[in-house]
Formats: structure tokens, C-alpha cells, sequence
């Protein structure tokens, strides 16, 4: 994504880049429509993706989405993420993983981001989500959390219509080897199946 891992460091990221970028590069590798997948953030960019280009679009695959900011899970992330100087060990340690040396200039610019009103309101996806029409599973674990919030999910269930639910009990909040699975059984049948499974 612009600005986050090996990409270019950037001073700021339109809030519609990331979606744009997606466009992008399936139009540089001629590819007319692909199966969407995003997780957490991702998944947010996913979602907004087939909103905005349905035609793109083969099936959407979702986990741990986020319809929209909300108060409590944004001053989740802004406490996590406000200084890079004081973060713990382990936080560290992950930021360098994802993005490199030069983490702490990603995390500054993923804070802008996620705090810029035009953000917000480009991401605010409850009505929109409702005119999605293709193939669409959701997925996440029953862990409950202020980030990725679990009525997000039920939401998007509700909003797009035959879309397909699996909740892995006891399964954290992202996808075990069991998940991935179930993603590859949708993407091989993404028409098939009944549309709720809740294990």
C-alpha cells in the first residue's frame, strides 16, 4: 500500500489512494476483474474498491472489516500509534517487520491518515455497502474488540444481500489455516453454498 511497507514514503495519502492504486495496478497487468480480498485495514479498501468499480469485480472476500471510523476504536489505534518514540518492544518489533527501518515515518503517516476528516468520510460505508452485488464471504474470529468491531460484520451481512458469513469460534479475530480454506472453497464456487455458516 502507498506509503506503508516496501513501498516510496510519501508525505501524505489521499483518502481515496489506496482504492485508486488497486485500480491501478490491475489496469498495468491487464487484469479486467479479480477477486477482492482485504483484511482489517485491507478490508476496508476492499470493500470501497467494489463500491466504486462493481465491474472490476469477480467476488469480495472480507476479514475483520470495518464499516467506518467509530470513537472507540479510533482512540484505540491513535493511543497505539501517537508516538513511535515510547511504543513497546513487541509493537516495535512488528512496525520494522511491516515496514523497514524507516517504520516510524509509515506509522506518522498511516496516524495522518487515519485521523483526516476527508478519511473518515470517504470511508463511512454503512449505505454504500449496500450496493455491492457480487459474491461476497465474510469472515473473521469471535474475538471481541474495539478495532475490528464484531457488529461491523453482522452489519455487512445484513447490507449485502446473499453474502456468505463464517465465524471461526475460538479462532482470535483473522484468519487460522481452516479460514484461508474456507476462503479458497468460496473462491471456487463463489455462487454456491448456502449463505450463513457459523461454526
Amino acid at each position: 500500500m502507498r506509503g506503508m511497507g516496501d513501498s516510496e514514503r510519501v508525505t501524505s495519502i489521499a483518502p481515496d489512494a489506496w482504492v485508486e492504486d488497486l485500480c491501478g495496478l490491475l489496469n498495468h497487468l491487464n487484469i479486467d476483474k479479480a477477486h477482492i480480498y482485504g483484511t482489517s485495514l485491507g478490508a476496508r479498501v476492499a470493500l470501497k474498491f467494489v463500491i466504486t468499480y462493481p465491474e472490476r469485480s469477480r467476488s469480495l472476500i472480507l476479514e475483520g472489516a470495518v464499516i467506518a471510523f467509530e470513537t472507540e476504536g479510533s482512540n484505540v489505534m491513535n493511543s497505539r500509534l501517537s508516538n513511535v518514540d515510547d511504543m513497546p518492544p513487541e509493537a516495535v518489533a512488528r512496525y520494522e517487520r511491516l515496514h523497514g527501518a524507516d517504520w516510524k515515518d509509515a506509522v506518522k503517516i498511516y496516524y495522518a491518515w487515519r485521523n483526516d476528516p476527508a478519511t473518515h468520510a470517504y470511508y463511512d460505508l454503512h449505505e454504500s455497502s449496500k450496493t455491492v452485488t457480487v459474491p461476497t464471504f465474510l469472515t473473521r474470529g469471535d474475538a471481541r474488540e474495539p478495532v475490528h468491531p464484531m457488529p461491523h460484520t453482522f452489519e455487512l451481512f445484513d447490507n449485502i444481500k446473499g453474502s456468505r458469513l463464517w465465524i471461526k469460534r475460538d479462532g482470535g479475530l483473522f484468519a487460522t489455516s481452516e479460514g484461508f480454506e474456507k476462503v479458497r472453497e468460496f473462491i471456487r464456487d463463489p455462487e454456491g453454498r448456502p449463505p450463513a455458516v457459523i461454526r
